[in-house]
Order: structure tokens, then sequence, then C-alpha cells
């Protein structure tokens, strides 16, 4: 049997295509979003580590509280110093669980950049592109975040033993540094390993110099791509494991719009005056 082919009543023209990386998100959002899915799930297998080190925690957490009901206070105090030491031990281990979930992320990073500039992507094939150009500076990334992340969980189980209510939470500013400053830097950095071909040091610093220049948007992007995490930051134990498979499954998707987002940032104070021939690349202005 002969198949029947439609042909449309318009040509096909240049106006149809994405005018900005608005659109370009919309139009790889609609037609790759089985890809973007898929690399979601792929991305959920290396993160697996990461989820059963959140179960055991909680697990432990909910044995432990349930043998110390009726325990007098020197007990308790005792046992809430022993959380604070195992819970710095698990932020130890998760960085290494960091950098096995960054094999998966620094080959999502040049797929995202495939999609962002409009070109052909073979999802297997760009995986193993971004894994080996992408992996030394994604995970040296991910080292980081999660030494701040230690250093961090340090300030909050010590902030308590101050003498005063003022010096505590003077004490606690490194956490709000390190959220409203180190995470958004690290977030753009990543951006940047597939495109710009720099050190470490240099990606940082270019990083740095456009969260100078566009602090507040960067910050109110940064929020809106890490939303979907928030359902996981619910203390409960299936919000964290629920939470925590959505969070992961729309991560190709948030990882596309803070990509864009970032691709604008670049073009407006860094691509004119390093790389002008990526200035607009996977958009097709007719103006």
């Amino acid at each position: 049997m002969k198949r029947k082919f439609k042909f449309s009543q318009t040509d096909y023209t240049r106006s149809m295509l994405p005018q900005n990386r608005r659109q370009v998100f919309f139009d790889v959002l609609q037609l790759q979003w089985q890809k973007l899915l898929l690399l979601g799930l792929i991305m959920l297998l290396f993160y697996l580590p990461l989820l059963l080190s959140t179960v055991t925690k909680d697990v432990y957490m909910a044995n432990l509280y349930a043998s110390l009901e009726g325990s007098d206070p020197a007990t308790l105090l005792q046992a809430g110093q022993t959380l604070a030491h195992l819970d710095l031990i698990l932020g130890l281990v998760r960085i290494l669980f960091l950098l096995v979930l960054a094999v998966v992320f620094s080959g999502a990073l040049r797929v995202i950049r495939q999609y962002s500039w409009g070109e052909n992507v073979h999802l297997g094939t760009e995986l193993g592109k971004g894994l080996r150009s992408n992996y030394a500076h994604t995970a040296a990334i991910f080292f980081i975040a999660g030494i701040v992340y230690c250093l961090c969980l340090m300030v909050h189980y010590t902030a308590p033993s101050y003498a005063t209510s003022l010096l505590s939470f003077l004490s606690l500013l490194p956490i709000g540094i390190s959220l409203l400053v180190v995470l958004p830097i690290l977030m753009i950095a990543l951006v940047m390993i597939p495109v710009y071909q720099n050190t470490l040091f240099g990606t940082l610093k270019n990083a740095f110099f456009i969260y100078t220049r566009c602090l507040v948007r960067v910050l109110l992007a940064a929020v809106c791509c890490l939303l979907i995490w928030v359902p996981a930051l619910i203390p409960n134990f299936y919000c964290h494991v629920l939470g925590s498979l959505f969070g992961i499954l729309l991560t190709p998707v948030a990882l596309l719009g803070w990509t864009l987002f970032c691709y604008n940032c670049f073009d407006a104070h860094l691509n004119p005056t390093v790389a002008p021939e990526l200035i607009g690349k996977g958009t097709f202005p007719t103006e």
C-alpha cells in the first residue's frame, strides 16, 4: 500500500525560524521533548547514588528519633552531635557521588549546547563527545560545589555554639554568600565549559565577570531554574524521593532554559570581544 504524503499549503520561510532565544527554548521543547525526557532518565541513573544516600539518611534519622523518645536532655544532645558528625561525613561522601553525576552532566552540557545552537543531535554520540571534552572541568566545578556544601554544613552546625544570637546570625553569612554568589557563578561556569576553550580559572573568572554585569537577572533566572528542586527540599521522606525524581527528570529542560539565558548574557558582555561569531548563534532574526 502506497503512503500518501501531505504537503504544506505554505512555503517554509526564514520568518518561521526562531527569532530569539526565548523562541529557541519553546521550539526545542516542542520538537525534542522526548529526547530531553530520555536525557533526564539517563541523568537519573547517575543520580541514584545521591538519591540512595538521602534515603539512607532519612531512614537512619527516623529510626534514631523513634529510639530516643522519652530520653533525657543529655542523651538528646549527644544524639544531635552524632547526627551532625554523620551529616558532615555523608557530605564528604556525596562529593564522590557528585563526580559520578558529573559524568552524565558533562555530556548533557554538549547536548544542550547543540540544541541551543540549532545543530543536529545524535544523543549517544554527543554524550560521548561531551564526556571526553567537558568532564575534567565539570567534575572540578562539582567538586568545588561539594566542598562549599560541606563548609556550609559546618557553619550551620557550629552557629548555635556562639555566645549571642547576633554572633550566631553573623556566622551564617557564608551560607548566604554561597547561595547568592558562589552557586550562580558555578552555574554560569558550567554553561561556559562546552563553549569556550579556557582553563578552569579562566572559566570561573569569566563567570564572575558575567555575574557582576547581570547580577539581578542572573539571580532571578537561577531561582526560576532551581524551582524544580523545591519539592525535594521539603523535610519529608516522600518529598525527598519524589521531589528528587521530579527535579532530575526536568533538569535537561531547566538546563536548556539556563543555557539560553546565559547565552544572551554572553552576547551582551563577553562575545563581542572574545567570540563575535557566537553572537545570536542558533537564532534567525529577520532584521
